[in-house]
């Protein structure tokens, strides 16, 4: 799966704030990942609240996929306003 785009639930030091998510790179769990694929998936997140005030640099979080009820960890690599630049290792599992 190259990118679908979701509705998430990040949690950053026991905040929890909803957004959209366009995930590049993530395969579920039992789908063959491709010869080549990355290891890490990342994200591009987009909320109504102000991202960069509670997203620094180098924070981790807990990212959970609302349709599917998956979660994974991320660390975030950007941030600015209202969007930030998440990547996270290994499989988003349920």
């Amino acid at each position: 799966m190259d990118m679908f785009e979701v509705g998430v639930l990040i949690v950053l030091d026991g905040l929890a704030v909803d957004g959209t998510a366009d995930i590049r790179d993530w395969y579920p769990p039992g789908a063959e990942r491709p010869a080549g694929a990355p290891e890490r998936w990342s994200a591009s997140i987009s909320s109504e609240y102000p991202l960069a005030a509670v997203a620094p640099v180098g924070a981790r979080g807990d990212l959970h996929v609302d349709e599917t009820g998956a979660h994974g960890r991320f660390e975030v690599v950007q941030a600015a306003d209202y969007t930030a630049q998440v990547v996270g290792r290994g499989d988003i599992t349920p």
